[in-house]
């Protein structure tokens, strides 16, 4: 995170830079910061005992699509809900999450190894393996795995979405189908090379 004005005159300076020596947050733009400017660290510690501390570079969609699943995980690398060393985040000041309907015959919500934030509510859907952001909404009979759905987007009635990114405030049609036809899919969306589908934000729906 940094302030906007101190960041602008960093990538300057790291752009005037000899071939080599600038390009890299890492290796160039924040060691250059230590030297004359205040720079704060967060100790990102993974689980008790472990030796490295938890670090990764998010600059593919594939790279992005892994750490978010990690999340899901029994044991992720990163561990959100450690009291001894909590993680903050941005506070919405939304509803608890909802689960409904457990119907025999029909309606009838599961949710599986999935992060829920606060908003969201399953309305007789299923996810397995996925990330719901905050008032995201998921309809009846649709399935959600291993995707990410972004912050106020919501999944149609008998949608069927797998290894898919979401992008915010998307109306997902009933009746959608994605990540099961990759040809059909890169009619439509960009798909990275390992079949991670991306719908943009303000994705123009087709009727129909």
């Amino acid at each position: 995170m940094f302030e906007k004005r101190e960041l602008v005159q960093r990538l300057r300076a790291d752009h005037a830079q000899p071939e080599g020596e600038g390009g890299d947050f890492g290796m160039h733009v924040i060691p250059r910061m230590i030297r004359n400017s205040p720079v704060h660290a967060h100790h990102f510690r993974g689980l008790p005992g472990d030796l490295q501390p938890y670090w990764r570079d998010v600059g593919t969609i594939e790279a992005y699509f892994d750490a978010q699943m990690d999340l899901c995980n029994v044991a992720p690398q990163l561990n959100l809900y450690r009291r001894d060393w909590p993680t903050y985040t941005l506070w919405h000041n939304d509803p608890p999450a909802k689960i409904v309907f457990e119907e025999e015959q029909g309606r009838r919500s599961e949710v599986h190894d999935s992060l829920l934030c606060p908003g969201v509510v399953v309305s007789g859907g299923k996810a397995r393996r996925s990330i719901l952001s905050n008032l995201v909404y998921v309809d009846e009979h649709s399935s959600l795995e291993e995707c990410i759905v972004l912050r106020g987007a919501s999944i149609g009635k008998r949608c069927r979405l797998r290894r898919a990114i979401v992008d915010k405030w998307n109306r997902v049609p009933d009746g959608t189908v994605i990540g099961h036809d990759p040809e059909h899919d890169r009619q439509r969306f960009h798909v990275s090379p390992t079949g991670i589908v991306v719908v943009p934000r303000g994705y123009d729906w087709p009727v129909g």
